[in-house]
């Protein structure tokens, strides 16, 4: 048997789940704080279960202390989590401000783990993607990574 359908939460609290202490890993980089209880504002999800899988897709988390929260992921019967997410957090003080990144910004994350032991892990390759992506649209860093490169690799100047 399939059971498919969307939840939606408003105004609810987790007492006792500290997601920002969840989160200790990409709070280091963005700044955010640990608190006893998760004060969610919105919460939503399109899940499909079946016997070999739960499929939660279109996540939107949003977390007023932290921000929002999507992705999409599974759990398997076993209850191991596979989940890659996104969070747009704000990173005012944060190691993110000091690399340059004001304001929100997006850290791309995985949960792993199982139901009752979950796992945050910062997406070490996103996150680095991001940023090479984000210094390369400007036209003056792509002649300057260029030009690093043609004389890295030796090529002649034209």
């Amino acid at each position: 048997m399939v059971t498919a359908g969307s939840i939606k939460l408003n105004q609810t609290r987790l007492t006792g789940f500290d997601l920002g202490g969840k989160l200790k890993a990409i709070a280091a980089l963005t700044g955010i704080k640990a608190g006893g209880d998760t004060d969610i504002q919105n919460f939503s999800a399109d899940v499909r279960r079946s016997p070999a899988v739960t499929n939660l897709d279109a996540i939107n988390l949003l977390v007023p202390t932290i921000g929002e929260l999507t992705g999409a992921g599974t759990v398997s019967p076993s209850h191991a989590l596979d989940f890659r997410m996104s969070a747009k957090l704000h990173t005012s003080g944060s190691v993110m401000e000091v690399l340059g990144q004001k304001g929100d910004t997006t850290i791309p994350f995985f949960i792993r783990g199982t139901g009752s032991e979950p796992s945050f892990v910062p997406d070490v390759r996103g996150i680095a993607t991001d940023k090479v992506n984000t210094l390369l649209k400007g036209e003056n860093t792509q002649k300057a990574v260029k030009g690093l490169l043609d004389n890295f690799l030796g090529r002649k100047k034209q």
